[in-house]
């Protein structure tokens, strides 16, 4: 099938290269229109109702969050396309499908159209609207909830009843309160954003666990047992840090 897609970018150049990455690497998706600013996009999309649109963030008058306020609802994707790091790649990726830094690579841009057609299965544009709304409100007004696309549809966490989360190469799979464990299909750095919370830490490669879960360390072992009262191992590069968290505690 078809796929549709709109290019924003106030660069010329960056939408021509875009473009021909996607004709290039992804024959099933057609650019129905390329356009420089948010206004331009906003009558391109109602015209020709895209499936995903790459979307700038740092353009003249508008920036590309101004593009998704102008939308009640979504009935589309966003991945979002920016050289700036400074806008948090990993804190969008719970609600859009993802965030892919210029210069653009093609690895990069194919995993994030495997995101797409993976989180196709999912029609509630409503809720990840919602979940992108709330990501773009000033800090003060976030509530600690993140979106993760699984087979079944998505799922909306606490992020503070998360108590770790395990790599398992391609995929991941996160252990909470409410849920024994929930299969996500994404790589464990692709979460690795909830280790920029400081409740989070990577206790081992595999493993980025929740330090208000923690519940015992086990020196023999070097494992650290968990609120639910699985185990998870402790790395010895990792050992000093954790070490020092709790050792006035």
């Amino acid at each position: 099938m078809e796929l549709k897609a709109i290019i924003v970018d106030d660069e010329l150049i960056a939408r021509k290269t875009l473009q021909a990455m996607l004709a290039e690497f992804c024959k099933d998706i057609k650019v129905v229109a390329s356009v420089s600013n948010v206004n331009e996009a906003e009558k391109s999309i109602k015209e020709h109702h895209p499936d995903i649109v790459f979307l700038d963030i740092e353009m003249p008058e508008h920036n590309g969050f101004e593009l998704i306020n102008r939308f009640d609802t979504l009935d589309f994707e966003v991945i979002f396309t920016t050289a700036h790091e400074e806008y948090a790649a990993e804190a969008f990726r719970a609600s859009c499908i993802d965030y892919l830094l210029k210069p653009i690579h093609s690895e990069h841009l194919l995993e994030a159209i495997a995101k797409y057609k993976e989180s196709a299965m999912v029609k509630d544009f409503k809720v990840r609207h919602k979940l992108l709304m709330e990501n773009l409100s000033p800090p003060n007004l976030q509530i600690e909830k993140m979106g993760i696309v699984t087979k079944e549809g998505i799922h909306i966490l606490t992020i503070a009843d998360i108590i770790y989360i395990k790599s398992c190469s391609t995929y991941s799979e996160v252990y909470t309160v409410t849920d024994p464990m929930i299969t996500v299909s994404k790589r464990l750095k692709d979460l690795d954003n909830i280790a920029n919370n400081s409740n989070f830490f990577r206790a081992h490669r595999s493993y980025i666990i929740n330090l208000n879960h923690c519940k015992q360390y086990l020196r023999s072992d070097e494992q650290i047992k968990m609120s639910n009262n699985l185990w998870v191992p402790l790395s010895s590069r990792s050992k000093p840090f954790f070490m020092n968290i709790f050792k006035n505690e």
